[in-house]
């Protein structure tokens, strides 16, 4: 700074030289922040995650794709917690066409390219997370076979089963009793047509499809509501949406899919191989309660001859913290022991979960028998009472009196 300091005051044309090479600096650090807002460059110690935590992510887990997740057409998508996707392209994702996106924190080792749409917080450098639901299953019915209902211009109730076709059209209703419906062909809502279903996971087999169209409104919740599988696509069929109404509650996993989504309201999680969002679509991605957190139970059963007791220990294992926008406490632990002891011949027997987790046993000595001494009464002192003494008086008998004789008469 001195050297330029004398320069300036050297000559007028030295002037003009540090002006022009102050210019071309701040040009540089205008171009190194760009680069920095388009491939990721920022990075934070905790980046973002998929780590399920009551729905409100949105994670792409394709390792490699170009574009593996695009937003374009003015659309936007909002998520309550984060948006991570995990190709290492230098182009994973783009925001383009006055599209937004919005979340708690969006990430990757990728690149993320502003291309007239915006990414709200800056997009952050940070490891691929892996796949929420990894190891996860649907008991559902038979991939092959299955009737088919598809309600058109009227109203039917289905129930759980397996089914080749499912779904409702041109003004139709279908309502979804509770439980897994298996779909071996497709699942579809077109035109105004109505379906809705409570506690209903729709599993669908490879190669079957998904598909809401038209003005249709489709409402489904999963059993255990967001933190359960409202859908579980096992495939890489097609899955789309177009202008539609629909509320979904549950997690929606289809991790080998290229999902195309024009209108999708999901209080959940949505897990994707690839994501794309187009034409002036509107995706809400929303958070719900957090899952209980894991218990761990060990019972340990100790028996003597003539006592059994049985000491159950429950470990609540507290939620991790997650970057919600509004997270909750998690609960703190807490342990339950439970002690009967009664007479029993039976040989000691140990039954504990598969959890690793090791639980010291519990002896319990049986109390010795204490021989009761018979009660002994307190002495009492006995007061007896004498009659008082009497004390005789003996009584002088008097001396007797003298008797006087009457004078002889004389005469």
């Amino acid at each position: 700074m001195r050297t330029i300091g004398t320069r300036v005051r050297a000559s007028g044309a030295a002037k003009k030289f540090v002006v022009v090479l102050a210019a071309l600096s701040l040009s540089a650090v205008a171009v190194v922040t760009l680069a920095g807002e388009t491939a990721g460059a920022s990075s934070l110690a905790s980046g973002p995650n998929c780590t399920p935590s009551g729905g409100g992510n949105v994670c792409v887990l394709d390792p490699t794709a170009h574009d593996a997740f695009s937003i374009t057409g003015n659309s936007s998508l909002s998520a309550d917690r984060d948006l991570v996707v995990d190709s290492t392209d230098s182009e994973a994702a783009v925001a383009s066409g006055g599209s937004t996106v919005t979340a708690a924190a969006i990430g990757g080792p990728g690149g993320f390219v502003q291309n007239g749409g915006t990414f709200s917080p800056t997009p952050v450098s940070a490891a691929a997370a892996p796949d929420p639901f990894a190891g996860s299953s649907v008991s559902h019915g038979s991939c092959s076979g299955g009737g088919s209902d598809v309600a058109t211009g009227s109203s039917d109730s289905v129930t759980a089963g397996t089914y080749s076709s499912l779904g409702a059209g041109l003004g139709g209703t279908l309502s979804l009793g509770p439980g897994v419906y298996t779909i071996t062909s497709s699942f579809s809502n077109s035109s105004d047509g109505k379906v809705t279903g409570t506690g209903v996971t729709l599993y669908f087999c490879p190669g079957a499809s998904f598909s809401l169209t038209g003005t249709s409104s489709t409402t489904i919740s999963a059993p255990g509501g967001n933190n359960g599988f409202v859908i579980f696509f096992d495939g890489t069929g097609p899955f789309s949406t177009g202008p539609v109404t629909t509320n979904f509650t549950g997690n929606i996993y289809a991790k080998s899919a290229a999902v195309q989504l024009h209108n999708l309201s999901v209080k959940g999680d949505l897990v994707a191989d690839t994501l794309a969002i187009e034409s002036g679509s509107t995706v809400q991605v929303t958070q719900g309660p957090p899952p209980p957190p894991p218990t761990t139970t060990t019972t340990t059963t100790t028996t003597t001859p003539k006592t059994t007791t049985t000491v159950t220990t429950t470990t609540t294992t507290p939620s991790s913290p997650s970057p919600s926008p509004s997270p909750s406490p998690s609960p703190s632990p807490s342990v339950t022991t439970t002690t009967t002891a009664s007479p029993s011949s039976t040989p000691a027997t140990i039954a504990q979960s598969s959890t690793p987790t090791v639980k010291p046993k519990v002896k319990v000595k049986p109390k010795p028998k204490v021989k009761r001494k018979p009660k002994v009464l307190a002495k009492r002192k006995v007061v007896v009472k004498h009659a008082p003494k009497v004390k005789k008086v003996t009584k002088k008998a008097k001396p007797p009196k003298p008797v006087s004789k009457p004078a002889a008469f004389t005469g």
